[in-house]
């Protein structure tokens, strides 16, 4: 049942990344003045977005997938497929453009939480061991 609950998040947080990459260039603009003082606000929100995302992907394939390499290949694989597939979608919205940089700080975000998570897991073994 849990696996369900993360596979509809994950839906639902790639509508939520769909919207924004289909609002217009302008609206981007409006969102920016008013955080101009924060830099880097592009890759902060790309690497949150797709952090996030990873969050609900790992937890998704954690429930069916029980060897550690083939689930890794396979969050790898949803994070790259989806990430390009926003990116080709940018394309087509106006003001807005397709970036390979976008792709790498995507990836970079859903890396560092796979990282977490697999850290925080063998971390948990090892304090049980000890017990």
């Amino acid at each position: 049942m849990k696996g369900k609950y993360y596979i509809t998040l994950s839906i639902i947080w790639m509508m939520f990344i769909f919207f924004l990459s289909s609002q217009s260039n302008e609206k981007f603009q409006e969102v920016s003045y008013s955080i101009k003082w924060l830099k880097f606000q592009s890759f902060i929100a790309h690497f949150t977005l797709y952090f996030i995302l990873g969050f609900f992907f790992i937890n998704f394939l954690h429930f069916y997938i029980k060897n550690t390499i083939k689930k890794i290949l396979s969050y790898f694989l949803l994070i790259i497929f989806y990430s390009v597939f926003d990116e080709i979608h940018q394309h087509f919205v106006p003001g807005r453009f397709f970036e390979i940089i976008d792709i790498f700080i995507n990836i970079i975000g859903a890396t560092t939480l796979v990282l977490i998570f697999f850290l925080k897991k063998r971390l948990n073994i090892i304090v049980s061991k000890n017990k």
